[in-house]
């Protein structure tokens, strides 16, 4: 987006509003990001061979796919939380007008960031 605005001499909110305006434009911006994307790709795997005197960096390459693709490149790692048997996390309600005030005091010195 930065190298479209700047060559057409634009900021990129400019860019963003002509497409939030214009489905025709929002149509060419995918359509320019879709091949930006296969070229860099290109680039990646036209180096994936060893060549004599390549300077392809994987991990340098694969952090600037995911930074400027990352719908299809950022690596996730998500965590799947369930109860017994895959079945819902039991929750455990405290009625705290029932805790004594020591309680309630104690409950109040735990730091936030303790967990």
């Amino acid at each position: 987006m930065t190298q479209i605005a700047a060559a057409l001499g634009v900021s990129k909110q400019t860019l963003h509003n002509w497409k939030a305006a214009h489905p025709e434009f929002l149509d060419a911006m995918d359509c320019s990001l879709t091949h930006a994307q296969a070229w860099w790709e290109s680039i990646g795997q036209d180096n994936l061979v060893s060549v004599p005197g390549s300077t392809l960096n994987a991990s340098v390459y694969s952090r600037s796919m995911a930074a400027r693709f990352p719908d299809d490149w950022r690596e996730s790692k998500g965590v799947e939380v369930s109860g017994p048997n895959g079945g819902p996390v039991a929750m455990v309600g405290i009625d705290a007008s029932k805790l004594s005030d020591e309680q309630l005091r104690a409950i109040a010195s735990i730091p936030l960031n303790a967990g």
